[in-house]
């Protein structure tokens, strides 16, 4: 799903460097581009159902996400090293990506908690850790009480679509002495992330 997305975004880039001298290969860049945007649908919602009927896949998501790497990591290896830096000569923009790849995680999975558990999986895959803390443990205090589990991974997806500049399709409620201290929790959460893709 995330590489079919990046795809038809590195697609769409080629095509408005070339469409100005070349209409026709801008014409097949759109088709291909398409096409890839289609399987991203595709695997988006397939992943959504799945999820749907068993929410224990989220795991398995994100050993997926953990682990995808890109094509051209296989197929040109030597060139591997600079494709970050070519795509932002060519316009590309890693910050809209990850804030793509965040939309695109959060929709599948149909819930902020749900989105929280999955960088929580991701991170305790990783080894992560916040201030001293290993995701593994914060997870395993979530998943033995479920008073913190399901609003603590609420608060992880919260950190998580504010660390990419993400509020929509959320609205963060900061009203109030409540909303004030999940605000700054999660702002002190979203400032302890770090992530690349």
């Amino acid at each position: 799903m995330g590489q079919e997305h990046i795809t038809n975004y590195g697609y769409a880039i080629l095509y408005n460097i070339v469409k100005p001298h070349d209409e026709n290969a801008a014409q097949a860049l759109l088709m291909v581009g398409r096409r890839e945007g289609l399987h991203s649908e595709w695997y988006k919602k397939m992943t959504a159902f799945q999820i749907e009927d068993n929410p224990g896949l989220i795991v398995q998501v994100a050993e997926g996400l953990r682990w995808m790497k890109m094509p051209y990591n296989e197929t040109a290896p030597d060139y591997a090293e600079h494709v970050r830096e070519w795509f932002t000569e060519l316009g590309g923009s890693t910050e809209k990506i990850k804030q793509n790849m965040g939309r695109f995680i959060y929709h599948p999975l149909g819930d902020i908690r749900n989105t929280g558990r999955l960088v929580m999986d991701i991170g305790a895959q990783e080894g992560r850790d916040i201030h001293g803390i290993s995701l593994a443990d914060i997870r395993a205090a979530f998943n033995q009480y479920e008073m913190i589990g399901g609003p603590g991974y609420g608060l992880m997806g919260e950190a998580f679509m504010e660390k990419l500049g993400i509020e929509k399709p959320l609205k963060f409620n900061n009203h109030g002495p409540v909303g004030r201290a999940r605000g700054l929790l999660r702002t002190f959460v979203a400032n302890r992330m770090d992530f690349d893709i």
